[in-house]
This record gives structure tokens, sequence and C-alpha cells, in this order.
């Protein structure tokens, strides 16, 4: 199956219960969680596996508790912690819209001046997603906001930041 032909739902996040359930961070770029989805993928050992869905249950604000056929225990769920979760396109309805995932691989600048660094990661595991770059210093951790972001060229692959001050030098 094309990779090209998924869409990205989300990350576990964690475990939730020793029955087999899951905490399920949501992309940023959607809404809400499209409830009428029955199977996702799960990226693992570099392969996307599906998984049938038993049920989904409101959890927090991005977030939502799954509970997938088959997975039962603790040591099952744990398995599935920090990997990111596919739905095929065709299950949802959506219009080609660039969305955050795919700033993975771009180069950041902070305003016009020189590049920070390339996205290697969204992190959005955590209550706020982060842009996860690398730079020539090592890891510089860049929460999303959009009052930030400048400028999106997605044909140069760059993107444009204006940073509060003192941001850039938190992580050295």
């Amino acid at each position: 199956m094309d990779k090209n032909e998924h869409f990205y739902l989300g990350t576990i996040s964690r475990k939730f219960s020793f029955k087999g359930e899951v905490v399920l961070q949501i992309n940023p770029d959607l809404n809400t969680y499209p409830k009428h989805i029955k199977s996702v993928f799960v990226d693992l050992q570099q392969k996307r596996i599906p998984f049938f869905i038993e049920t989904t249950k409101a959890h927090k604000k991005n977030s939502i508790r799954v509970k997938f056929e088959d997975v039962n225990s603790e040591v099952e769920t744990e398995k599935l912690v920090k990997h990111d979760v596919y739905v095929l396109k065709s299950e949802l309805d959506l219009n080609e819209e660039f969305g955050l995932k795919d700033l993975i691989g771009f180069t950041a600048y902070h305003k016009n001046e020189k590049p920070i660094g390339k996205i290697e990661n969204l992190n959005t595991s955590t209550p706020q997603a982060i842009f996860e770059i690398l730079s020539e210093k090592g890891s510089v951790l860049i929460p999303v906001n959009e009052d930030w972001i400048l400028e999106i060229d997605e044909d140069n692959k760059a993107i444009y930041f204006e940073l509060p001050d003192g941001l850039l030098d938190l992580n050295d």
C-alpha cells in the first residue's frame, strides 16, 4: 500500500489502562477526531500495521482514548506508545490542505537571517505541539505558535519564524 494514501491522524502518547487502552494525541491540523473511523495504521518498525478500533472515548483536549481489537494488556499497549497513527485519506473528507506534519524536512529560519536548522519532527505528545529542529549546535525545540510563523515557503521548503527574544538561547 502506498504511504501517500495515508493521512497522519496523531501519535499514541501513552497507555491508559491495564486493559489495552491508549491515549491518541490528535493531529493538530484536525479540528476533531473523525468518529466514523473503524481502522487505522500504526507505524511500527518502518511498516504501517493495520489495527481495528474497538472503542473510542473522549479524553482531554486534542486527545482520545482508543481500545484496539486484540490489544488487551499493558504489555501489548506499551509496544504502541510513541508511534504515529495513520488513516486512509479516502476515509476522511480532506481537501488537500497543507498540514504541520508536512513541515518535517523544511529549513527553519529566524526572520530572514541564517537558518536555525532542519525540522526533524513534530512532537504532538505534549499539550502544545513542538517543532524539533536539528541545528549545528544540536536539538532546538520551538513550540508551534501561529503568531511566530511569518511565512511558509512550500516551493523552497522553508519556514520563517519571528521568535521571542531569548527563545533560541534556551536551547544552548
